[in-house]
């Protein structure tokens, strides 16, 4: 396995997410945005298009 954080590999995994998090803070910072973000509705097509491409992408990830 290979851990990147903006565009650069880490040597090691860190034995927990707390380590992680303290030797990378960009990525908890990245995350606060993300999660403060404003939700945004969406229509119940637009949610079984997503879960269909998920899947779509899943079948072919078994079969290659």
């Amino acid at each position: 396995m290979v851990l990147q954080v903006r565009g650069r590999r880490l040597p090691s995994c860190p034995e927990t997410l707390d380590d992680f998090f303290s030797e990378n803070p960009e990525v908890g910072v990245a995350n606060l945005l993300l999660t403060e973000m404003e939700h945004t509705q969406m229509w119940r097509e637009q949610v079984l298009f997503i879960k269909q491409r998920q899947q779509a992408t899943s079948d072919y990830r078994e079969n290659t």
